[in-house]
């Protein structure tokens, strides 16, 4: 189902436990969880467009044997990045709707076609698993909703239900495991020979990870750090942004990315150049 479609049940009594809670809206809002599924085409789905394109880059890293390692490196450390959210956001109880390497979908398979809204039965068989071409980066789609709390958030799987310091740690996962990751390939470097395949191939997925590590800590939308410095105010401030502020946030930050990445990215390399370690 749409989560935006999603609403609060009716409420019929005014049971209340000694804290004053209503348990009769605690107990209709995790039984309208636990009944509540959505639904999605299972199995492989082919978008024929992306196909295209992903067997015209298939060809062209045969003929380029250099790139296609560097696309297989980067698309490990992007889902390596996307599992860290993952991760977090089970560990929390959300429920993830999408999990998708690199951009313009290709092929997509999900085990199950209708699945639960209900954390304790969602696995991962009930979140679509995407493979896209433009490799920019990726994606995990985290199910939201607008309707307002009733129960227990541990057992929400909706993001925006969550603590702002669960939020926190959901938005860095992603960053962090980039860094696990390159600290990993930092030290097993140290036991493996200078020369070869092998040092080559984690040589490069060391790069990748510590690239996408600074990349991902600028604070401009949509990249991770934006929402990390988002979850923080709201911690420090005890309120949320406005949706006016957010508008204007998530303008200015595409501005940004795009300046950064495609008008002058010889100021990203500097950056890279000046932190990464020697």
């Amino acid at each position: 189902m749409n989560n935006d479609n999603f609403s609060r049940p009716d409420v019929d009594s005014s049971e209340t436990n000694q804290n004053g809670d209503d348990l009769s809206q605690s107990k209709n809002y995790q039984q309208s969880i636990n009944n509540s599924y959505y639904q999605d085409d299972s199995g492989f789905t082919f978008n024929a467009v992306g196909v295209i394109l992903l067997l015209a880059l298939f060809f062209y890293c045969v003929t380029n044997p250099s790139y296609g390692f560097f696309a297989i490196c980067l698309a490990i450390n992007v889902l390596l990045h996307e599992l860290g959210h993952y991760t977090a956001g089970k560990a929390f109880g959300c429920v993830m709707r999408e999990v998708s390497v690199f951009f313009i979908p290709a092929v997509t398979f999900k085990a199950n076609g209708r699945s639960s809204l209900n954390p304790s039965f969602n696995t991962w068989r009930d979140t679509k698993w995407t493979l896209g071409v433009l490799p920019f980066g990726g994606v995990t789609l985290f199910m939201n909703t607008t309707m307002p709390l009733s129960g227990d958030r541990r057992h929400s799987p909706f993001l925006n239900h969550k603590t702002a310091g669960q939020r926190l740690l959901i938005h860095s996962a992603g960053v962090l495991v980039n860094l696990l990751t390159f600290i990993v390939c930092s030290i097993a470097l140290s036991f493996i020979p200078a020369t070869g395949m092998l040092a080559f191939f984690v040589e490069e997925l060391k790069m990748i990870a510590f690239v996408l590590t600074v990349i991902n800590v600028l604070p401009f939308h949509p990249l991770d750090g934006s929402s990390v410095l988002i979850t923080i105010y709201e911690m420090v401030t005890d309120h949320a942004p406005s949706e006016q502020f957010m508008t204007i946030f998530k303008i200015v930050g595409g501005v940004l990315i795009f300046c950064l990445f495609f008008l002058a990215p010889e100021i990203i390399n500097s950056l890279i150049g000046m932190l990464m370690p020697r």
